[in-house]
């Protein structure tokens, strides 16, 4: 497994490159732009963490960064898991190449029967995932839905769940002695175990859902996590709930989520809940017999990390500068 990190200083030793994730405040990486500055130092800015720069006025303190070093350094640029329409930024896949692209990963025997149809794990309670559970409460999929939902304070209750686990069979056992999955939970033992299981395929829970609805950080940018590339990697049918541009963005990585569902918007709730509603109604069996080919292909292309090393560097090329 890899980073593009490591691609770039394979190219040039002699780049900067800051981790906005690891920055003390801001302050930390105005005295980082000066010492480049002094230097003539090109800077890679990296971050995999959230990135949101959107139309309704909201940015995360890592795309504050980035604009940040926009105004005083014009000699650098920017790495995210996703992708922008910004001279400065470079796209990265390293969600996949860190977490998941590993010849170890276990193959999911799909032609068991399904016990559920679905499969969400919510993560953190972010509106647009509210949302998308309402809309498939209304139309009553959660009752058919391997679910992890975090809900302490039991909000829209009236139709969401409480606080709702993975039965202990389709947790990691390192999850499961630590009393469960929290989000929330921020003392360096859950961060750990978080970390050392992230990317990674847990098959009994693949292999009992047919389809996982990926609920992406966040909607408003194309940015790819683990909660898309785990099921990738485990063969699994699946929706996603990202930017309206995800699937187009798969499609030009080389992957084919053509499985034979209907067209939808990725950032309607309404419409994914629907074609949820549809797969529903069609036999599992089916649907699986039927994109097996593709699914198979989109997992050995996932782990394919000869590729990514070279998708890497050519993004790097493209840039120019520094990696021609």
């Amino acid at each position: 497994m890899h980073s593009i990190i490591d691609i770039a200083k394979d190219i040039n030793q002699d780049i900067v490159i800051i981790d906005l994730t690891q920055l003390v405040d801001a302050q930390d990486l105005d005295d980082r732009i000066t010492d480049c500055k002094s230097k003539n130092k090109f800077v890679l800015l990296y971050v995999l963490d959230n990135y949101q720069n959107n139309s309704h006025g909201h940015s995360s303190k890592y795309a504050d960064y980035v604009e940040r070093v926009r105004n005083q350094y014009d000699n650098f640029a920017y790495v995210t898991p996703g992708r922008h329409n910004d001279n400065k930024h470079i796209s990265c896949v390293d969600n996949l190449t860190k977490f998941s692209c590993d010849s170890a990963q276990p193959i999911c025997d799909h032609d068991r029967a399904k016990s559920y149809d679905f499969l969400l794990l919510v993560g953190k309670p972010h509106q647009h995932r509210i949302d998308l559970l309402i809309a498939l409460a209304e139309k009553k999929l959660l009752q058919k839905t391997l679910l992890s939902f975090q809900n302490p304070h039991n909000i829209y209750s009236h139709v969401l769940p409480g606080t709702t686990q993975l039965p202990t069979k389709y947790e990691w056992p390192e999850f499961t002695k630590v009393g469960g999955f929290k989000f929330y939970q921020a003392d360096n033992e859950h961060s750990d175990i978080f970390q050392n299981q992230q990317g990674k395929v847990l098959p009994l829970l693949y292999e009992d859902t047919a389809c996982s609805i990926v609920t992406e950080t966040n909607i408003d940018n194309v940015y790819l996590t683990e909660k898309t590339w785990t099921p990738v990697v485990a063969e699994h049918f699946l929706v996603i709930q990202s930017n309206p541009g995800t699937i187009d963005f798969l499609h030009d990585l080389g992957f084919d989520f053509d499985y034979g569902i209907p067209a939808y918007d990725n950032n309607d709730h309404k419409q994914i809940a629907s074609v949820c509603q549809d797969i529903s109604k069609k036999s599992m069996k089916e649907l699986y017999d039927a994109s097996k080919k593709k699914r198979r292909y989109n997992r050995s292309l996932a782990l394919d990390e000869g590729h990514w090393i070279n998708y890497h560097r050519q993004q790097l090329k493209n840039f120019g500068g520094p990696f021609e």
